[in-house]
């Protein structure tokens, strides 16, 4: 028995963690129960309160391995804490059978006052040197979107070490070749993660999280009116980012989020969609993709960035189409088997094998 698993299933391969918390972070004990069910042929259900706050850090690990999150509300009613949807066990995780079709009362709207963030996945290119420092990407972006300065790192919650890119550094060697996640907080309120992974021509690091911009619909610097794909701030993050880092590609998209005491995360609520707001494609990846920059300009909001042979190509939705429209017209003129051949060979590192496994 694990010491920290409240409940095991072996014949549906399921183990549940149990807690109490109105807000629910990643404990040392919480991260191993979920590190353990990834790696492990068994499902992992973590059951809070229906008013639990839940960190964003522990929602993407239990995203990241394949976790489930159950909420109990005052009556004892088990309903399934990403859509709503009322359970009669947790087999109704996976079996849509073992569901009702009452729904938790939280997703019949949306909350009028949440917040909204800017969600950024970027991954980058390093040399496999001594010189070569993590967190680095972090550094640059997060300030420009309006996060400030990166102050705290660590494997777990609470973040406890002051930020140091040569501590985290250090302690990421020991786990390669391909680390587990990083944590990290700015001074804004941003939450990060960060893994390195060794690849067949250097490193690979993967910087991902959450930038607070204010309240949702909202967001701090856009001019009243002005689409998402047009925010000054991430213009200028990604324009920095192309000419100061090896980009292979950077995703930028707008989204809603809860915090309570100084955390970033969810309830188990109804929440808007996600919404694309920009997309950078480093140089490399133009090479690999083929593209003909002039002629996307002609349909899309393009700006090569670099010399004009080896540019990289930023690319915002500010289109008056919606969003996920311009996004998926885009994957279709990108080809999006040359897009999926590209990112295979560009992320073909064992810590992306073992993200898609």
């Amino acid at each position: 028995m694990h010491p920290t698993v409240d409940e095991w299933n072996v014949e549906e391969s399921f183990f549940v963690l149990r807690s109490g918390s109105r807000r629910v972070t990643l404990t040392p004990g919480l991260r191993t129960s979920i590190l353990d069910g990834r790696e492990s042929a068994y499902k992992t259900v973590l059951v809070t309160s229906s008013s639990a706050h839940l960190s964003w850090f522990v929602a993407d690990e239990l995203r990241f391995g394949g976790g489930h999150w159950v909420v109990v509300d005052p009556r004892g009613r088990m309903y399934n804490g990403q859509t709503g949807v009322m359970l009669s066990g947790f087999q109704g995780l996976w079996d849509p059978l073992s569901c009702y079709d009452y729904r938790l009362e939280s997703f019949e709207s949306v909350s009028p006052d949440a917040a909204g963030a800017f969600f950024i996945d970027v991954f980058t290119r390093e040399q496999a040197t001594s010189a070569t420092r993590a967190g680095r990407v972090a550094e640059r972006i997060v300030p420009a979107l309006g996060g400030g300065p990166m102050v705290r790192w660590d494997i777990h919650e609470p973040l406890a070490q002051p930020w140091s890119p040569d501590a985290m550094t250090e302690q990421m060697r020991l786990q390669m070749p391909a680390t587990e996640r990083f944590f990290a907080r700015s001074a804004g309120g941003a939450s990060i993660n960060i893994t390195m992974s060794r690849t067949r021509s250097g490193l690979l690091e993967q910087t991902r999280g959450l930038i607070p911009v204010g309240d949702y619909d909202r967001p701090l610097g856009l001019p009243r009116r002005a689409p998402l794909g047009a925010h000054p701030a991430v213009t200028a993050a990604l324009t920095e980012l192309a000419e100061r880092s090896r980009v292979t590609v950077a995703m930028v998209s707008y989204c809603q989020v809860q915090e309570r005491d100084g955390s970033l995360g969810q309830f188990a609520e109804l929440r808007r969609p996600d919404s694309p707001v920009a997309v950078l494609l480093g140089a490399a990846a133009v090479k690999s993709l083929k593209l003909n920059v002039a002629r996307l300009a002609e349909r899309y909001d393009v700006t090569a960035i670099g010399p004009k042979k080896i540019s990289s190509v930023l690319i915002r939705f500010s289109g008056l189409d919606p969003l996920w429209s311009q996004m998926a017209d885009l994957t279709k003129e990108l080809d999006e088997e040359r897009l999926a051949a590209m990112l295979a060979h560009q992320l073909d590192t064992p810590w992306f094998r073992r993200e898609l496994g």
